[in-house]
């Protein structure tokens, strides 16, 4: 009898508790369970929070417990390291030369794996890519260009990219700069999503008649540009502007001392907030603020502001011209605004003149549009086209 070709979802994380990674392939799963032979390859700590969400997937479990400090780049890459060996172990146990491995690009080094055991098995690999390695570190200034490190690892992604046989995108100019660097790979654009049924619709349009609450919410991490947003900050001068930080991450000790030696109510830290109880969050607020380093054009797409827009808040991105949400904000009209992140003078004043604005006409735009463009279900159908020329 012949055998089933089946589906291998490979990722870290595949629940929805613990952070977006697995909040996004746990959406995957569920819409593709039912189409395919399915198998999830996840940690066994994540594989025990999901299973409960799944009646057909057979899940395999990759046993580790490495814990390491995030804001450690040595002991960040060594747990990865670790983390990727193992899965490689699992893929080569497991995927058979007829089946397709369906990943993402988190972590990093785990790609390496999956393209090395390509090499043993020759199965099919469809890559989902939410951001590109090396050069992110560049643009969060961990590593510089002219580096022998950055030199090995750009070569070394850019041959493992290729070994996969399609590349999806979340961002146009992902897909532009993915088509520069690897020539004539298999690379298709499927924007970045959110669900709207997780975000019901809520009708607290403002906290305060006299504040507008700007929030950032999120990650907030080296790519995300908190040295400039607060130089903006210092500059506001509308009176009704607040600006809310809900997160974490490696930039948080500077956040937390500029509210310490500036001292002002117009800005707060609320800490983190868990992934289950975001949503919750989104709405505490009139404008969702997305911001990026230059640099970071082609190179990530933050999922954020699609949970915003699905909350009917609308945004405003500080980034470069011509990054995917730029497109987002010029091709949507009333989702929000766009400013570059150049002078930080006149994106304070740009803020200033936001304060001023009757936001009632806007509501209703920022969730039909996610509704219309950026649900779940038009993601899913685009995957599992894609899946079906492999299987």
């Amino acid at each position: 009898m012949e055998r089933t070709p089946s589906l291998f979802i490979v990722s870290e994380f595949v629940d929805k508790k613990n952070n977006s990674t697995g909040y996004y392939w746990n959406k995957i799963i569920q819409g593709l369970e039912s189409k395919f032979n399915t198998n999830v390859i996840s940690l066994l700590s994540s594989n025990e929070n999901a299973i409960n969400d799944f009646s057909s997937v057979k899940f395999i479990n990759i046993d580790s417990n490495a814990k390491y400090n995030k804001n450690s780049l040595i002991a960040r890459a060594y747990s990865q390291l670790k983390i990727s060996f193992l899965f490689f172990i699992s893929i080569l146990r497991n995927v058979k030369k007829q089946d397709a491995i369906f990943s993402g690009t988190n972590p990093s080094f785990l790609l390496v794996f999956i393209s090395l055991a390509k090499k043993f098995v020759n199965f099919r690999w469809i890559l989902l890519v939410h951001d590109v390695f090396p050069e992110n570190l560049v643009a969060s200034k961990i590593l510089r260009k002219n580096t022998l490190l950055y030199k090995f690892l750009y070569s070394l992604f850019n041959s493992t990219y290729r070994m996969a046989d399609e590349l999806i995108v979340i961002g146009t100019d992902m897909e532009e700069l993915l088509k520069q660097k690897l020539k004539k790979a298999k690379i298709t654009y499927v924007p970045n999503w959110i669900d709207v049924n997780d975000i019901c619709s809520n009708d607290i349009n403002t906290i305060d008649e006299k504040k507008i609450i700007f929030q950032f919410f999120g990650n907030i991490g080296r790519v995300q540009g908190i040295d400039f947003l607060l130089e903006v900050i210092k500059k506001v001068q509308n009176h009704k502007a607040h600006f809310v930080f809900s997160g974490h991450g490696t930039e948080v000790n500077k956040l937390q001392d500029f509210i310490k030696n500036n001292s002002t109510s117009r800005i707060s830290y609320k800490g983190p907030v868990s992934f289950e109880n975001n949503t919750d969050e989104l709405f505490n607020c009139d404008i969702a603020i997305v911001t990026l380093v230059n640099g970071m054009r082609g190179l990530a797409v933050p999922s954020k502001a699609y949970f915003s827009i699905a909350a009917d808040r609308p945004i405003l991105v500080i980034s470069e011209e011509n990054t995917e949400l730029h497109n987002l904000v010029k091709s949507n009209g009333n989702i929000g605004w766009f400013i570059e992140n150049k002078d930080s003078a006149l994106v304070a004043k740009f803020i200033d003149q936001l304060c001023e604005l009757d936001l009632k006409p806007l509501k209703g735009f920022p969730r039909r549009t996610a509704i219309k463009k950026y649900d779940v279900k038009i993601a899913l159908n685009a995957y599992t086209k894609i899946i079906q020329k492999y299987l």
